[in-house]
């Protein structure tokens, strides 16, 4: 891997191609997951009836009672059954937003245009510059907003803004991956 050259490294500036220097950095992206359809209430009940019905069939093939056992094992079965269908079919409706980091100039704008007015809520224009799939106006993403609840609209939100705010730094690896790769490129070796 060439190292990378810094800015004092170039003698002259005539020589130095800004466009493959540019060219070499990626726009942060990320993309957050959200459910069209929300069943985690019915999937936490079935899985938890699944749950009491498997250690009722164990228990009854402790005790050797193989009628109870099998009633017990066939009611794990349906509630399990119905907690698939129900993870499927969230699973189904799942709608993924790409999220791009924004530059300096427009964080700068939004910044400045809510602390001159501290009433004014940029959220909606905020992602509707962030979001690039799928793209919506700032109406759309207030409507939408309305639409899927707070919790929702905050997971996206929160995203593109830890997104725009975070620096970039080189990750150390876990101990197990130090430990896989004999702590080579670990800071903690």
């Amino acid at each position: 891997m060439a190292a990378a050259k810094k800015a004092a490294d170039v003698q002259d500036p005539a020589a130095f191609d800004f466009e493959a220097f540019l060219n070499g950095f990626e726009v942060d992206e990320e993309t957050v997951t959200v459910f069209q359809i929300n069943r985690t209430k019915e999937f936490t009940e079935a899985q938890a009836e699944a749950d009491a019905a498997l250690t009722w069939a164990r228990i009854a093939e402790a005790e050797g009672d193989d009628d109870a056992q099998k009633k017990h094992a066939a009611e794990a079965r349906k509630h399990a059954n119905r907690a698939k269908r129900l993870r499927d079919e969230m699973d189904a409706s799942a709608v993924k937003f790409r999220i791009r980091a924004i530059d300096p100039d427009t964080w700068r704008e939004f910044v400045n245009r809510s602390m001159a007015n501290k009433s004014l809520d940029l959220r909606h224009e905020q992602l509707a510059v962030q979001v690039v799939e799928p793209k919506l106006t700032a109406d759309q993403w207030r409507e939408f907003g309305k639409r899927i609840g707070a919790g929702r609209f905050l997971d996206i939100y929160t995203a593109a803004l830890d997104l725009t705010e975070r620096s970039v730094v080189l990750p150390d690896f876990s101990p197990s991956t130090s430990e896989v790769l004999g702590r080579k490129g670990s800071s903690q070796s």
